[in-house]
């Protein structure tokens, strides 16, 4: 079904994500990439699937790790600092997360990573995920959870991670005709 969508994600980029990865059809809009995701997924798992997968050749990583890690900022703000170490020079892209809970316990974890993408601005890219659904009239669809999303919102997201693939790559110098 997400097919439909066209993204481009070239052979030496690495996804590494949770269920809004999955649910954004990664591997069917993202057929070139290495991809790891799995529900529920934290920071910290990331770093370890990272330890395990990054390869030479890779030249961007996406981290599309927040949502699960509101709970504890502190430790997910040691991990993107370990992430960048661990990336060495690789470019790397993030995305912000979205809950409609009462505390809005995002606005922490988001805080965190717009700091941390100033700190970085030649080496981070932040997909801007929590204003894209802020300002979208119907995200959540019929039977909501508050954390995911209608489908026609994740071909979205996909599209928003191409295009943010799409700069880092560019900073990179590592553009190349498709």
């Amino acid at each position: 079904m997400l097919r439909e969508v066209h993204v481009t994600c070239p052979s030496n980029v690495l996804i590494i994500g949770d269920s809004h990865t999955l649910l954004s059809g990664a591997a069917e809009a993202f057929p070139d990439c290495d991809i790891s995701a799995r529900y529920g997924r934290e920071s910290s798992e990331g770093l370890e699937v990272l330890e395990t997968t990054l390869r030479p050749d890779h030249e961007v990583v996406v981290f599309d790790l927040s949502t699960n890690d509101v709970l504890d900022p502190p430790a997910f703000e040691a991990n993107l600092d370990r992430l960048l170490e661990r990336a060495d020079d690789r470019q790397v892209v993030l995305v912000n997360a979205w809950r409609a809970d009462f505390r809005n316990l995002h606005r922490r974890v988001n805080g965190i990573l717009q700091r941390f993408a100033e700190r970085h601005p030649d080496r981070v890219t932040l997909v801007d995920w929590a204003g894209f659904i802020g300002a979208h009239p119907a995200p959540l669809g019929d039977e909501p959870d508050y954390i995911h999303f209608t489908s026609a919102v994740y071909r979205d997201r996909a599209v928003l991670v191409s295009d943010a693939i799409a700069a880092a790559r560019e900073r990179a110098g590592s553009s190349r005709p498709q």
